[in-house]
């Protein structure tokens, strides 16, 4: 449970290694940004979770017309 608890706290410092505050977000206004390409972090969430949506949808589309083919 031990090392559990440690990996938990790597990786959260890793994480917080890869962002910093910076100028607000021309969208959102958040200061929060990643160090690799200065994007805003929840701006990329935002744009991660409605791509995901996206692919779920069309995945369920083309499930829905194989089954309606067959």
């Amino acid at each position: 449970m031990e090392v559990e608890k440690l990996r938990l706290t790597l990786n959260k410092a890793l994480r917080a290694a890869q962002q910093y505050h910076g100028k607000p977000c021309k969208v959102c206004g958040e200061t929060l940004r990643y160090r690799s390409n200065k994007r805003c972090v929840l701006c990329k969430h935002e744009m991660d979770a409605a791509a995901y949506q996206q692919r779920k949808a069309r995945q369920q589309v083309e499930h829905r017309h194989e089954v309606e083919a067959a």
